[in-house]
């Protein structure tokens, strides 16, 4: 039996030839449903929490997650118990390096020859800096633990608190890490937000909490700066204290392209065919037939750049909708309720280097 989240496109059509399917929402995904069942397989999103309390006692032995994160599975929990884990890493990257560069085109239409710093290398990071170098944009980034790791860095490479003087768009894409040597939890504090110029736009499309947010609120009331921010701590019961001050705000859907789900349901669908010893052909080609194809190359014409992308990305009136909601109903289920019903969109960009 597969438990499959009701949030991942086509793989319960797609695995069912092959072994019965269960659908849940994710979040509400408890063990004694496991039991129930007899799953030996979950394939989740990053809404349910992996670890002891879901799977002690169950018969699962393969758990995979159609995200590029993986701060929702207790690995460590997993390993001991021998129990085979797969992810879906730059499945999403695309989608969220397309929403950066739409939000920046919401922000100004003027960017080139201004500095973006990009703090992550990976998936991502990668793909904003070939976006932002085609927009005519000045390039710096930060990866500690990718340079310490010797992997060459796509620009040049500065120290954090020097990057947060020179640039004009800072944007994060680290993974939430709360342990040594390479920690992001609470990375830009308040004593790194004031190095900030005050005009400079923020963005976080990679995980709340890397953000301090009371530093953040404190920050953006007395520099009045530009906020995007697609991700929040201790979601979905955030905290709406900042979404007034956002020029962008929307529900933790920044990856949330039929690409990007898609994507993730074929390195996930693939994983687990593999792990059950059985051919794949058919199952990629299922998938490949019906993820979308983007058209629109990033150059320095932005304004019809903001037009094309406003399309599938129309993020004034995704805020209105998320900020509105919120306000109203600051609950998790409003939240919830919100990044369930988000439409799904194809993305516009083509991929400099995917």
């Amino acid at each position: 039996m597969i438990i499959i989240d009701a949030n991942i496109p086509l793989l319960a059509d797609l695995l069912s030839p092959y072994d019965d399917v269960r659908i849940v929402e994710g979040r509400h995904l408890r063990r004694d449903d496991i039991i129930d069942c007899d799953a030996d397989t979950l394939l989740v999103r990053s809404t349910t929490k992996v670890g002891r309390t879901l799977l002690d006692g169950t018969n699962v032995g393969f758990i995979a997650t159609a995200t590029a994160g993986m701060d929702h599975m207790d690995l460590s929990w997993l390993s001991t118990h021998s129990i085979a884990v797969a992810s879906a890493p730059g499945s999403n990257a695309a989608a969220v390096a397309e929403y950066v560069v739409a939000a920046m085109l919401e922000w100004s239409t003027l960017l080139e020859g201004r500095t973006i710093g990009i703090v992550g290398c990976g998936n991502v990071g990668r793909r904003i800096v070939d976006h932002a170098r085609a927009l005519g944009m000045d390039v710096v980034v930060n990866d500690p633990p990718l340079r310490d790791a010797g992997i060459a860095m796509p620009a040049p490479h500065m120290e954090l608190d020097e990057l947060l003087t020179i640039v004009d768009v800072l944007t994060v894409h680290t993974p939430l890490v709360v342990d040594v040597p390479y920690p992001t939890a609470g990375l830009i504090d308040a004593a790194r937000l004031r190095k900030l110029r005050d005009e400079a736009l923020v963005i976080n499309a990679a995980r709340g909490g890397i953000i301090d947010e009371a530093a953040l609120l404190d920050d953006v009331l007395r520099t009045r700066r530009a906020l995007v921010l697609d991700v929040f701590a201790n979601e979905p019961s955030i905290d709406t204290a900042l979404l007034p001050h956002t020029l962008v705000a929307t529900p933790h859907v920044a990856g949330h392209t039929l690409n990007g789900k898609y994507n993730g349901a074929r390195m996930i669908g693939e994983a687990w065919l593999r792990w059950k010893d059985l051919p794949t052909d058919i199952f990629l080609e299922a998938v490949d037939a019906v993820i979308p194809k983007p058209s629109v190359i990033v150059d320095t014409d932005t304004e019809a750049l903001r037009d094309h992308l406003r399309v599938n990305r129309p993020l004034v009136e995704d805020t209105a909708r998320f900020v509105h909601g919120m306000i109203a109903d600051p609950s998790a289920a409003t939240f919830d309720r919100l990044r369930n019903t988000y439409p799904q969109r194809a993305e516009t960009l083509v991929s400099i280097n995917p």
